[in-house]
C-alpha cells in the first residue's frame, strides 16, 4: 500500500530519456536548434529523483521562475522555454509510471474531457487557420524590430502558432497529471503545502526585490532573469513606490501569479487549514499586491474582494452558516470605518492615494501604454469578425485582455469549449456528497483570481501552467470509501 510519501525510486531511467531525446532532437543535425540552460540539470534531478508525492512542489517552485531561461529554441525565433513547462515531460512519465495512465476513454472526468476537446480545436486551429487567412488580415504580433516589441503585421503562419500550441497541449498536460497524482486526500493537503511553500518563496523574492532597490544594491535576482523576454529593469512607479516584479519579466505577470497566491491562502485561512500559518502569507500577499503599483493587480484584486465579498454574504445570510455572516458584517464594518477616519483625519494621505490611484488605475487608458493596448483589443476585435468567427489560430494575434484574446485565436467554438471547460471545472461535486475538502475549495478560488488577472491584461489566449495546475486540483473529487478512482 503507497503512502503519500511514496514516489517512484531514484534514477527513474524513463524520464531521463526523455530529456536525452529532447536533446538528441534539438542536436542532431542543427547544434544550435535547443540550447538548454544550467537550470535545465535541476529539472533533470527532481524530475528523475524527487518523491511522487513532491513533484506538485517542484513543477509549483520551477513557475515561480518565470524569468528564467531553462531552454533557449534558436530555432523558433529565440524562443524561451521557461522552467514550469520544460518540468512537464518528466511530471508526464511520472505519472504514467505511478497510476498506469491518466484517465480511461470510457471513463473521463468533464474537466479533463473539455480541456482536452479545447487543445484539439486549438490544433486544429493553430495549424490550419493562419494558412486559410494568411495575408488577408493584420494582426498584432511580436516584432523584435520594434521599440515597443509588437507591431501590426500581415498574417502568416509563424513560429509564435507552434510555441502557443505546445504553451496549450502542456497545460492540459499538467492539469491531467495533477489531477491523476492528488487522488487522496493526503496528496492534496501535500498541494496545500506546496502553495505555501512557493507562496513564502515568491514573498522572499518580493523582499529581495524592494530591500535592493531601495538600498541601492545589485539586483539579486538578475541572474535568473534570463529568458528571452522584455524584461523590465525595477523602477519606480505611481507615487514614488517600486514597481514590484518579483522573479518575474514585469509587474503584470507578478501580479497574476501573486494574486491567485493570496486567494488560495485565504481560502485556507477561511477553512482554518494551518490558519497561522495560510493566514499571515495571505496578508502578506495582499499587502504586496496592494503597493505593487500594478493596475492589473488592483482592478482583478477589487474585482475579486467584490465576488468574494457576494460570496461570504450569500452563504451567511441565505444559508444561515453564522461564521459568514460575522465575517461579512466585521469585514464590512471595520473596513468603512477605517475608510472615514482617513478621510476625516488625514486629508493628506487621501490626496496621495488618489494621485496613485489616478496614475496607475484611472488614467492608465489615457496613457501611452493604455492607448496601445486598447489598439491591441481593437484589433483583436476586427480579427474575430474578418475571420468570420474562426479565429486566426492559436499564437496568431495578440490581445490586451484574455476573452479577446480567445475570440481572435480560436474564435467563437474556442470561446464556447473554453467557457464550458470552466465551468465544468467549477461544477465538480464530491462524489461522496461531503463539502470540498480546504485545498479544493482552495484551488478554485486561486482559479477564480487567475481568470480575472488574465480578463484585465492577458495578452495570449493559453493561461499560464499555475492556472492548469489549481484547474487540475479544483477538478478532483473527494471519493466515497470504496470508490473505483479514475
Amino acid at each position: 500500500m503507497r503512502t503519500r510519501h511514496e514516489g517512484i525510486p531514484p534514477g527513474s531511467a524513463s524520464a531521463s530519456i526523455v530529456l536525452r531525446a529532447i536533446l538528441e532532437c534539438g542536436l542532431a543535425g542543427q547544434h544550435d536548434a535547443m540550447i538548454p540552460s544550467p537550470i535545465a540539470l535541476l529539472i533533470l534531478a527532481a524530475g528523475t529523483l524527487a518523491s511522487t508525492a513532491y513533484l506538485p512542489h517542484w513543477l509549483l517552485c520551477f513557475c515561480l521562475l518565470g524569468a528564467t531561461e531553462a531552454i533557449a529554441l534558436p530555432a523558433l525565433g529565440g524562443s524561451s522555454v521557461v522552467p514550469g513547462p520544460a518540468f512537464l515531460p518528466f511530471l508526464l512519465v511520472r505519472t504514467l509510471r505511478e497510476r498506469g495512465r491518466l484517465f480511461t476513454l470510457r471513463r473521463v472526468a468533464r474537466p479533463i474531457f473539455w480541456g482536452w476537446a479545447l487543445a484539439l480545436w486549438g490544433a486544429l486551429a493553430a495549424f490550419f487557420l493562419p494558412q486559410i487567412f494568411a495575408g488577408d488580415v493584420l494582426v498584432m504580433m511580436n516584432d523584435r524590430s520594434t521599440s515597443t516589441g509588437v507591431s501590426l503585421i500581415p498574417l502568416r503562419p509563424m513560429s509564435g502558432n507552434l510555441v502557443q500550441l505546445v504553451y496549450l497541449v502542456g497545460g492540459t498536460v499538467g492539469m491531467t497529471c495533477i489531477r491523476s497524482l492528488l487522488h487522496t486526500e493526503a496528496r492534496r493537503d501535500h498541494f496545500a503545502d506546496a502553495v505555501l511553500l512557493v507562496g513564502t518563496l515568491n514573498a522572499v523574492a518580493t523582499v529581495l526585490n524592494i530591500t535592493t532597490f531601495y538600498l541601492h544594491l545589485p539586483d539579486l535576482l538578475t541572474p535568473i532573469k534570463t529568458a528571452n523576454y522584455a524584461i523590465q529593469t525595477p523602477r519606480m512607479g505611481a507615487a514614488g513606490l517600486l514597481r514590484l516584479q518579483g522573479t518575474f519579466p514585469e509587474p503584470s505577470t507578478y501580479s497574476g501569479f501573486t494574486l491567485p497566491i493570496f486567494t488560495y491562502c485565504l481560502s485556507l485561512w477561511m477553512h482554518r487549514y494551518r490558519p497561522v500559518y495560510s493566514g499571515s502569507l495571505a496578508l502578506l500577499s495582499l499587502i504586496f499586491l496592494a503597493i505593487s503599483t500594478s493596475g492589473t493587480a488592483y482592478v482583478a484584486l477589487t474585482l475579486y474582494m467584490v465576488v468574494w465579498l457576494g460570496h461570504v454574504a450569500w452563504k451567511g445570510f441565505a444559508k444561515n452558516e453564522t461564521r459568514h455572516t460575522v465575517l461579512t458584517v466585521v469585514g464590512t464594518t471595520a473596513l468603512a470605518t477605517v475608510l472615514m477616519a482617513i478621510l476625516i483625519f488625514l486629508p493628506a494621505v487621501v490626496e496621495r492615494i488618489w494621485h496613485f490611484l489616478d496614475v496607475s488605475v484611472f488614467s492608465k487608458a489615457a496613457s501611452k501604454s493604455g492607448a496601445e493596448r486598447a489598439a491591441w483589443n481593437a484589433q483583436a476585435w476586427q480579427n474575430f469578425l474578418d475571420s468570420y468567427g474562426f479565429g486566426l489560430g492559436v499564437g496568431a494575434a495578440r490581445a490586451s485582455s484574455f476573452p479577446l484574446a480567445v475570440l481572435s485565436n480560436v474564435g467563437a467554438v474556442g470561446m464556447a469549449l473554453m467557457c464550458t471547460f470552466i465551468a465544468s471545472v467549477a461544477r465538480t461535486q464530491a462524489v461522496s456528497g461531503e463539502p470540498l475538502s480546504p485545498p479544493v475549495a482552495a484551488a478554485r478560488q486561486a482559479m477564480l483570481a487567475a481568470l480575472l488577472a488574465v480578463t484585465v491584461s492577458g495578452t495570449v489566449m493559453t493561461p499560464d501552467l499555475m492556472f492548469y495546475t489549481y484547474a487540475g486540483v479544483a477538478a478532483s473529487r473527494v471519493r466515497a470509501p470504496g470508490a473505483p478512482s479514475g
